[in-house]
């Protein structure tokens, strides 16, 4: 059962402010956005909106909901963030990797528990064994985000701002 959770914010003193200049459009279809069936569980179920060039999902039943709040506060997140459009494809985003209701679109790759922590730091210098492309990486079956496999090396997709920045000896 989806969670909705809402904070409202105004400093004391000042007038209400004008409405989000920051529009949602409202895919035409899912077909629109090519995304895999699989991508999150039940994809049918859900709305498909861009910010930007982020596609989000949220359930059907909220959708009067969101376009209601969308007119009267401005929102800084929807749903799950599934990721960025570019010419490639879908960059995947890694609220997407954390989700409960990420499908099996996604090949894993288990660390252990060192591997994991070099992941959490951001470092690609550790070998891993996956299919090359989008990969999820976890630790005891916890996914942790992305990493791009290639022939030879892997891109780590960890987000710089969730970085361990000390030193892990």
């Amino acid at each position: 059962l989806p969670i909705f959770f809402l904070a409202a914010f105004r400093k004391k003193g000042e007038k209400r402010a004008k409405s989000s200049s920051r529009t949602f459009k409202k895919a035409k279809s899912k077909e629109n956005i090519s995304l895999p069936k699989d991508i999150i569980k039940d994809i049918t179920s859900y709305t498909l909106k861009r910010i930007n060039e982020q596609i989000f999902a949220f359930p059907e039943s909220y959708t009067s909901l969101i376009e209601t709040l969308q007119k009267n506060l401005y929102l800084i997140h929807l749903g799950i963030c599934i990721g960025e459009e570019s010419p490639k494809g879908v960059l995947p985003n890694h609220a997407l990797a954390l989700s409960t209701q990420l499908g099996t679109h996604y090949p894993t790759i288990e660390l252990d528990k060192t591997q994991a922590l070099l992941y959490i730091k951001g470092e690609s210098s550790f070998q891993l064994q996956g299919e090359n492309g989008w990969n999820i990486v976890t630790y005891e079956q916890r996914a942790l985000g992305f990493v791009k496999v290639m022939q030879n090396r892997f891109n780590n997709y960890y987000p710089k701002e969730y970085r361990i920045r000390m030193s892990i000896t």
